[in-house]
Order: structure tokens, then C-alpha cells, then sequence
């Protein structure tokens, strides 16, 4: 009688405990325990059967999404002897508690591609046409990471370094949104859509083998990611409780990674092959950055140095611009307590009751990342339970005696019908949704200056947005709450201008028979004249520049002159025209000093322009101020991105510009949210975080924090002790 083959394959995550905790009682010896990423399930089932046949032995197969199996391998008594599994959070912990002595074995790539229906009638050849007018995309945001959110990631990447403006005509083309990744290609099938970008291995499922083509993504643009977890496929053998290897999976894992045409015929693509080594720098299974962990430490500092704008903001970010994550339930109940203490009971009761609504979070949703003890140390912040907050919740909501004032903002029929806009693991990066979901609630808070900030971002920085007609309408009731009439009728009428049949135009034109007040002259002087345009990050940079200056923020405007000369927007020609707007904006918020060394270095660095020009006339009428000579070469953008903003900060420094405590931000970012791993330290970018520490802590004496407590503040951050030289000066 042939023995029966047994192959236990587990979606469900209650049915994958079950059979972790007791399947090793299930079957006699000689048996291994293979526990598998579920995309991973095509390739294992054939793989496993191969394995028995020639071992002569019982595999015990469970597959469940990685990052769970990870976790439970780190904390079970009987992990498994061997995992497989896309790369990412989780096997950067195995050697810390033993269970092997290295990184996994990475033995294939499973890239990006665009899968079309068959014949490609659409004619699409690269992912520039996936903006393209008429084409149907298929995605799945809602489903479970990485299908949901690696797609949004690429698309945000190459958007950021190669096509400006892709990753939202991308989504505004999107006609299925589809809640299971493993179905992501379902719509391509029955016509409902024309591509979809995917993993490669998905194109190789049996529904799916022969019935859709792939067009393959370039190296070029997929390598515009930092890194990307979902694309190296890792394999690990385990070690036992004596820690003594496993011959048995040593050979399972051997011949997983050596079987190259079994590999193939799944949609893989083996690590020797051209075209994985063309992706070597994303082969590698280590964790992706924790940005809402640093995130929420930059808020902590923020708080520590007073910047409370900045701080509300932050904490905001983590939960719309990073989340769903970890630390949204204590992001909402900082934003919160926050909101009690400046006044705002209706918006504190609000983000409390969020955290009592939406945590602790389905056990299929759940956010954590499996770590180890030693690992959880090496994060920006500790995780605290999610008990904790919503005892915090709880408190905080019995202490609000009554609704206080309410939100002008939640007056407004489009925020009551938006906020909370929830966000997705699939929403990309810093796209438009997330920060419309940003100003929202930032309008609620009351914080209408920064909540212009954002939403303009989806007018300029994201066009062509989908959500462009609702935040034009916005930017409007912002600008009415802040006093400035003028711009809220120049809103409006543009919504109505613009977007003549949406939701937003028909609001607007109630909102415009409310203005009785004539439009005043603008404060400040005029910027010189500017078309908007689109078609370079710097020119959308520019262009959201001058509408700050429009709605009164020239502290703002001058950031985004800042950051355009210091190449956060890439290669351009604007370095003239920014300086000389840049001395425009300071000398609206009356810094004239700032003006002056803004016009001087325009004068100098953008001699024989126009721009020169106008900075040296500008010069002898602001106080007669003499004109500078030039000194040493125009001065060309950083490069790298710690670096770069690096170069942001100092602009401020150099220019004197230390309204509302932006510059402790810039330097912030510098020594957290934007600083490279301590162990790639170069001695140069060494150099510069020292340098980064020492001007923050003079920035921060400077707005009247003790040198004792600049210094605390600095040492706190996480590896101060690698980059800080303690010294003389700027309490260092």
C-alpha cells in the first residue's frame, strides 16, 4: 500500500498555532518540521514531495504568513528545523537566541513585474503606462503585507527618483481593489482589468500559469527601492535545543536553494541567475528602517525641546503617513493629551475614543514585528502593551468634564464625512490619501497652519491627485479659521474653477456666499511671477513653495526654498530663483538678516543671472546693505540623503532662521529619522553627525533650554555615543 503523502497547509493563523504546538506529536520519527511563508506554499508542496521521496523521511509542512511563523519560532519550545520565507522583519532575531549562527541563505528573487492579459492589447511595456490614460489597474492594498504593500512602495519610489507624478495616476487608474493578494489577478482574467503589478511568483500559481503575460520591470527602476523585504526568498535551518546542526535540513535546505529549473518553473528566479544578480543590493533579508519608531522618538524630543507644533504633527505622521503600525494607539494618546492641555477637549475625547474603538488590533492585523529581547533593545523606542493605552484612553476621557468648544473644522459636511480617513498597509508611502488623512486631522486639532502645509502637498507635490478637488475645498475652510479671507475665496473659486461637477465645487460655491469681507492687498512682498507646472519634482516644489507663500506661511516657503537647493528634489535650475525667494519669504516674517544672507549668496552663487541682479538691488534697498563679493564657487547639492538634509539644517543655521523651532526639527531628522545605520558609518558621515549634534544643541541653548539640558537631550538620542565628541561649546 503506498504511504500516504501528508502536506498540512494552514492560512488561518488560530489553525497554525494548533498545529506548531502539537505537531511534532503527530507523526513517528524520522520526520523534519518545515514551516513555510504561505506565497511560498506552489514551490514547497512540489519540493517537499521530491524531498520524502529521496530522504525517505516525513515533512511536517505548515504555512502561515512569515512574520507570524518568525515570531513564534523566536518564542516556541519546539521551533521548527527549518523556515522559508520572504525576507524581512524576524530573521535578524534567530541568531539572537541561538536558533542559528548567521543570516539566512537567500536562494532566489521573486521581483515585481506587470502582468497584462493575454496579448497585451493595451501595449504596455514599462510601468510609465500605468499612468497612461484608458489603462485599468488592478491592486490590492487591503490585503495582508507584503502583496498589499510592496506595490505602493515601488510605485512610490519610482515615482520619487524617475517619473514625477506616476504613483498617482497609478491609483487614480485603479478599477479593482482587490482584499486577497493571492486573488490580485483574479480581475485580469475576467476583463474587469488590464495589468497589475505583482510578484512574479503569483503569474506561476496554476489558476493563473499560461492564462496572463508578464512584462518585466528593469533592474534600474525596481532598484530605485532602499530595500525590499518581499523580493529575496530566505531559507534557514535551525538549530535544536543541544544547538547541534540538523544534517537532515541542512540538505532540505541545500537542495531548495540548488533546485534552479524547479525554482523557474515557479516564477522565481535563482540568486545566480543575470537578473537576481542585477538586484544584488535588495538580496538581503535584513529588516526594513522602523520609520514610525523613529518617528514617535522624534515626536518625544520634539516635546522635550518645546516644539509643539511639530510635536502634534509628528505624532500625527506616525499614525497617517507610517501607519497602521505599532505605535498608533500611543501616537493618538500623546496627540490627545496634547490636544486636552492646549484647550482642545472635542479633539482629545476624539483620538481617545479611537484607540478604545480600534486596539488592540484583530489578531490578523496585529503590527508587531517579531524580535527578539535583544533586538527589541536595538529599536528607537520600547513597545509598550497596547493595555497600557487603553488604560491611558480611559483616564484621559474621564477627566473631559465637558465637549468644550468644537472644532470649527467638524462644522465643515466634507470632514464630517472624511475624518477619520483610515489609511492602509497597501497606501503608499507619503502619497496624497495619507496625507489628505494627515490634514484632516490636523484640521480637527485646530492646527490650521500645518494643516494647509500638508494638504497643499496634494495640490503640487502629488498632482495629478485624485483627492485634489476635496483639498483645494479644505485649503479654503483652513484659510477662513485663519483669518485669511482671501485666500479661502481664491480657494474656493478655484475648486469651482476646476472641478466644476465634484462634491468639493458644489460646498465651495456655499462657502463663497459667506465672504462679505473684500479681499485685502497681501501682506508681505510680492514673489516674483510663477507658473505652476509639474513636470520636474522641482518644479512641483516650487510651485508648492509659492501657494505657501499665497496662504501666508513664508517660514514655510522659505523651508521649500531651503530644500531645493539642498537637492532634496533632485537635479534642476532653479538655484537662483529659489535664493532670491527664499530672502523674499524671510524678509516677510521679518528675519531682514536672513533676507540679506539669502540675497548675498544668490548674488554670488547665480552671478551673471537675473537673479543676481534683482538680489543685489534687493540688498541696497533693504538698509543699504552692502553688496557681497564673490568668495569660493557656487556651492552644488549634497548627495546622499542624510546629507542632504543635513545641508537643510544648515541653511537654516547659516541663514539665521530659528522661527518656530524649525531648525531643531531639520537637525532632528538628521541624527534619527534620516541617519544611516551605525554600523555603515563612514568617518565623513561620522563627522557630520557630530557636527548635526553640536549645532543642535546650540540651537536648542539658543531657545532657551540650559547647556545642561541641550546636552541630556543630545546624549539621549540612539547612538550619541557612536557620532558625539564631547567638547567645548554649544553645551557639548
Amino acid at each position: 500500500m503506498t504511504r500516504k503523502r501528508t502536506i498540512q497547509v494552514v492560512t488561518l493563523v488560530p489553525v497554525a498555532i494548533t498545529l506548531i504546538l502539537v505537531g511534532a506529536r503527530l507523526w513517528p520519527r524520522p520526520a523534519l518540521d518545515v514551516w513555510s511563508c504561505g506565497g511560498n506554499y506552489e514551490l514547497l508542496r512540489e519540493y517537499v514531495a521530491e524531498f520524502e521521496a529521496r530522504e525517505g523521511v516525513r515533512v511536517r509542512y505548515t504555512a502561515a504568513p512569515a512574520a507570524f511563523l518568525l515570531a513564534q519560532a523566536l518564542s516556541s519550545a519546539n521551533p521548527p528545523d527549518v523556515i522559508v520565507g520572504r525576507g524581512g522583519p524576524g530573521w535578524g532575531s534567530l541568531p539572537d537566541v541561538g536558533l542559528c549562527s548567521g543570516p539566512p541563505l537567500v536562494f532566489a528573487a521573486d521581483p515585481l513585474v506587470i502582468a497584462v492579459v493575454p496579448g497585451n492589447p493595451k501595449g504596455i511595456q514599462s510601468v510609465e503606462d500605468l499612468g497612461r490614460d484608458g489603462v485599468r489597474v488592478a491592486m490590492s492594498p487591503g490585503a495582508m503585507r507584503p502583496k498589499a504593500k510592496v506595490p505602493g512602495m515601488f510605485m512610490m519610489s519610482v515615482s520619487a527618483k524617475l517619473y514625477p507624478g506616476l504613483v498617482e495616476r497609478w491609483e487614480n487608474h485603479a478599477v479593482v481593489r482587490e482584499k486577497c493578494g493571492r486573488k490580485l489577478l483574479d480581475s485580469l482574467l475576467d476583463g474587469r482589468a488590464d495589468a497589475a503589478i505583482a510578484p512574479r511568483s503569483l503569474l506561476f500559481y496554476d489558476v493563473y500559469r499560461g492564462k496572463v503575460e508578464e512584462v518585466e520591470i528593469p533592474a534600474a527602476e525596481l532598484l530605485t527601492m532602499k530595500a525590499c523585504p518581499a523580493i529575496p526568498q530566505c531559507v534557514a535551518s535551525l538549530s535544536g535545543k543541544d544547538e547541534a546542526p540538523n544534517g537532515l535540513a541542512q540538505r532540505f535546505v541545500a537542495g531548495l536553494a540548488e533546485g534552479g529549473e524547479r525554482l523557474n518553473r515557479h516564477g522565481y528566479v535563482p540568486v545566480g541567475d543575470p537578473r537576481a544578480k542585477a538586484l544584488r543590493r535588495l538580496l538581503n533579508s535584513m529588516s526594513p528602517k522602523n520609520m514610525a519608531g523613529w518617528q514617535v522618538l522624534m515626536a518625544e524630543k520634539l516635546n522635550e525641546a518645546g516644539v509643539a507644533g511639530e510635536t502634534r504633527r509628528r505624532y500625527l505622521k506616525v499614525l497617517n503617513t507610517f501607519g497602521p503600525n505599532r505605535y498608533t494607539a500611543r501616537a493618538l494618546c500623546s496627540t490627545a493629551a496634547q490636544a486636552l492641555a492646549e484647550g482642545n477637549p472635542q479633539a482629545a475625547r476624539l483620538d481617545w475614543q479611537r484607540v478604545l474603538a480600534d486596539y488592540p488590533p484583530p489578531k490578523s492585523a496585529e503590527y508587531g514585528l517579531p524580535t527578539s529581547p535583544q533586538t527589541a533593545k536595538r529599536q528607537p523606542v520600547q513597545s509598550v502593551s497596547y493595555e497600557h493605552w487603553l488604560q491611558e484612553a480611559r483616564a484621559g476621557l474621564a477627566t473631559i468634564k465637558d465637549g468644550g468648544k468644537p472644532s470649527p473644522a467638524l462644522a465643515d459636511p466634507l470632514v464630517q464625512e472624511l475624518f477619520p480617513f483610515r489609511v492602509s498597509q497597501g497606501d503608499p508611502p507619503k502619497n496624497s490619501t495619507r496625507d489628505l488623512a494627515l490634514g484632516l486631522h490636523l484640521m480637527v486639532a485646530g492646527d490650521y497652519d500645518f494643516a494647509t502645509r500638508d494638504l497643499l502637498k496634494i495640490a503640487t507635490l502629488h498632482y495629478p491627485s485624485r483627492h485634489m478637488p476635496a483639498a483645494e475645498y479644505l485649503l479654503g475652510i483652513c484659510a477662513e479659521a485663519r483669518g485669511n479671507q482671501g485666500a479661502a475665496r481664491r480657494q474656493w473659486e478655484r475648486t469651482v474653477r476646476d472641478y466644476p461637477q465634484s462634491r468639493a465645487a458644489k460646498l465651495a460655491k456655499q462657502a463663497l456666499t459667506r465672504l462679505t469681507t473684500p479681499e485685502a492687498t497681501p501682506e508681505g512682498e510680492a514673489m516674483p511671477a510663477w507658473t505652476e507646472c509639474f513636470d520636474t519634482h522641482g518644479d512641483r516644489a516650487m510651485t508648492y513653495g509659492m501657494r505657501l507663500y499665497e496662504h501666508r506661511l513664508p517660514l514655510f516657503a522659505f523651508k521649500e526654498m531651503a530644500k531645493i537647493v539642498s537637492g532634496i528634489y533632485g537635479k534642476h535650475k532653479l538655484g537662483g530663483r529659489a535664493r532670491f525667494c527664499g530672502g523674499v519669504a524671510c524678509a516677510a516674517f521679518d528675519n531682514k538678516d536672513a533676507a540679506a544672507y539669502e540675497w548675498g549668496v544668490c548674488s554670488r552663487d547665480a552671478a551673471g543671472t537675473p537673479w543676481a541682479d534683482r538680489a543685489v538691488k534687493r540688498l541696497k534697498q533693504a538698509a543699504n546693505r552692502p553688496v557681497p563679493q564673490p568668495k569660493s564657487a557656487p556651492r552644488k547639492p549634497a548627495k546622499g540623503s542624510t546629507a542632504k538634509r543635513f545641508r537643510v539644517a544648515e541653511e537654516f543655521r547659516q541663514a539665521g532662521v530659528h522661527e518656530q523651532g524649525q531648525i531643531i526639527l531639520e537637525y532632528l531628522k538628521v541624527l534619527t529619522v534620516a541617519r544611516p545605520p551605525l554600523a555603515s558609518l563612514t568617518p565623513e558621515s561620522r563627522r557630520m553627525l557630530s557636527k548635526a549634534a553640536k549645532h543642535l544643541s546650540m540651537c536648542l541653548i539658543r531657545a532657551g533650554h540650559s547647556a545642561a539640558a541641550a546636552r541630556e537631550l543630545v546624549q539621549s538620542l540612539p547612538g550619541a555615543q557612536v557620532f558625539l565628541t564631547l567638547g567645548k561649546g554649544g553645551g557639548q
